[in-house]
């Protein structure tokens, strides 16, 4: 309620539980709805034009192995390694330095679903970008999905293992290490210097502070304090 109060948007989807508490401002459309996430889904393929894909070549100083397919609309620094058989979507913006192994995907839509009425999957569009700063490592058969109406983000130094999933809208921070096997939920914001041991699952939408430390295999269900330890199922501080 506050969030509508607060808004400049123009136009607002809300709940029509809402209608007698909303006073709509001068300039402003609200319209209440029974299911906002829905109708706002709907909204969005209004304005996606899905096209078929054109493919470039990055620019000198790059090295591309076999099998390297990139959508036009991403950029790329100095000195970036795509060792072989990647693909890389439109909106991608890669920094120097930067390696990428064989068979990652970068940039492709993330998971986000949604009942209609009819009871069918409808899915969210991402509209979103990813950016992987200077210095990044992206191991095989990882992949890293672009944000849906932002971007996902690897910062500078993090360096991420094979068979990693990386969802939409998640924040690496800078020389984060993310060991083989781990899945990283959306809209998850990882600190700078933490680590990340193999088969860790993170649950969407946590803050882990800086320089945190996950066990292996643990279920991360809740945020987690900078310069801590979590480990086990689920996931709690070392005592």
């Amino acid at each position: 309620m506050a969030t509508i109060l607060q808004s400049g948007a123009s136009l607002v989807l809300t709940d029509k539980s809402l209608r007698a508490e909303v006073q709509v401002r001068p300039g402003q459309l609200i319209c209440f709805v029974d299911n906002p996430r829905l109708e706002f889904v709907k909204l969005m393929w209004d304005f996606v034009v899905e096209t078929t894909p054109t493919f470039v070549k990055p620019p000198r100083g790059c090295y591309v192995g076999p099998g390297v397919h990139i959508e036009e609309g991403c950029t790329f620094g100095d000195n970036v390694r795509l060792v072989g058989n990647i693909y890389i979507y439109s909106n991608t913006r890669i920094g120097s330095n930067v390696v990428i192994k064989p068979a990652a995907v970068i940039g492709g839509q993330g998971f986000g679903n949604m009942l209609d009425e009819k009871g069918r999957l409808l899915h969210f569009p991402h509209i979103g970008g990813v950016i992987i700063e200077d210095d990044v490592r992206i191991g095989s058969g990882t992949c890293v999905d672009r944000g849906v109406l932002g971007d996902t983000v690897i910062k500078q130094g993090a360096c991420i293992d094979n068979l990693v999933h990386v969802a939409h809208n998640v924040r690496i921070g800078r020389q984060v290490r993310v060991i083989a096997n781990v899945m990283i939920g959306g809209s998850t914001v990882i600190g700078d210097n933490s680590w990340l041991a193999p088969s860790t699952d993170l649950k969407d939408g946590l803050t882990i502070g800086n320089n945190a430390v996950t066990g292996m295999s643990s279920c991360v269900v809740r945020d987690v304090p900078e310069s801590t330890l979590v480990y086990g199922v689920p996931a709690k501080a070392k005592t």
